[in-house]
């Protein structure tokens, strides 16, 4: 029993560090495509919350439509496994998953203005927290459906 608990619990620390590396390597690979396609310059900031979002909800007609689908929703639904494995790896705490999502996505944020990789966006990690929060919900309601 205990080993199989040991190896369950490896295989998951294993695929919590890919998916790490996985959701920062196409958080800046996005932002990259952004500066090449939308001109950026590297030191952009947005620190407003919700502008960029409302640009993207208002200005629909003028985005290709994969773009403005990947920009509103791809963040939230490559955040939704964070909340979960958060909340199954360290503690099922909603104010836990919230403030590990909110450092972890500020980090993220800051590294790309920093390293000049990208632009600091106050909306995406607005989009962050709502994808990690969306995923702790459903983890806690298939758990308590389950049992």
């Amino acid at each position: 029993m205990f080993i199989e608990i040991n190896l369950r619990k490896k295989l998951l620390l294993s695929s919590t560090l890919i998916y790490l590396i996985f959701l920062t390597s196409i958080h800046f690979i996005e932002f990259y495509l952004l500066i090449t396609l939308k001109g950026y310059s590297e030191d952009s900031a947005n620190l407003i919350p919700f502008s960029t979002i409302a640009n993207y909800i208002s200005s629909l007609s003028s985005y290709n439509l994969s773009i403005w689908f990947y920009n509103l929703f791809g963040i939230i639904v490559a955040f939704l496994p964070f909340g979960v494995l958060v909340a199954l790896i360290i503690k099922n705490s909603y104010a836990f998953v919230f403030n590990f999502t909110l450092i972890f996505s500020t980090l993220l944020e800051l590294l790309q203005y920093l390293l000049m990789l990208g632009v600091f966006d106050i909306d995406d990690i607005i989009l962050s927290l709502l994808g990690s929060t969306i995923g702790f919900f459903i983890f806690n309601i298939f758990t308590k459906l389950s049992f």
